[in-house]
C-alpha cells in the first residue's frame, strides 16, 4: 500500500511520478496510433516473413 500512498500524496515525489505517468501515457498513444511506430514495425515484420513463402 505504500506505493499507492506515495503516488496519491501531495509531495514533490508524488507530483513527479504523476507527471512522468502522463508523459508515458502520451508516448504510448503516439506509438499505438494508426501508422504509428508499432504498426509500422508490425508491417515490416509481416513483410519480412512473406519473403520466406
Amino acid at each position: 500500500m505504500r506505493g499507492v500512498e506515495v503516488v496519491m500524496g501531495e509531495g514533490e515525489r508524488a507530483w513527479e511520478i504523476r507527471r512522468k505517468t502522463q508523459e508515458w501515457k502520451q508516448k504510448a498513444k503516439e506509438v499505438l496510433r494508426e501508422n504509428g511506430l508499432a504498426s509500422r514495425n508490425l508491417e515490416l515484420f509481416v513483410n519480412s516473413l512473406s519473403k520466406y513463402k
